[in-house]
């Protein structure tokens, strides 16, 4: 039987590779990033640690505003 009989398509799927960043202390993940199975770790650093900055900054305005009741509540995504 032919793949486009069985799968309703021609062309096979491709593998996809996430890579995480994660919080040292925490062990939570602060940013992350889809590439394709070709691309490594290494490649990636300096996009993760663009969003890591990003989500700090964010966080650390959020917290300051809470501090000066500003902010009553947050609704994040």
């Amino acid at each position: 039987m032919r793949l486009k009989q069985r799968h309703g398509s021609k062309r096979r799927r491709a593998w996809r590779v996430r890579h995480l960043a994660t919080d040292a202390n925490t062990g939570r993940r602060i940013a992350s990033t889809l590439t394709d199975r070709d691309a490594d770790d290494g490649s990636r650093i300096g996009r993760l640690l663009e969003q890591a900055t990003e989500a700090a900054i964010a966080a650390e305005m959020l917290n300051r505003m809470v501090e000066l009741g500003r902010l009553k509540h947050v609704r994040t995504a």
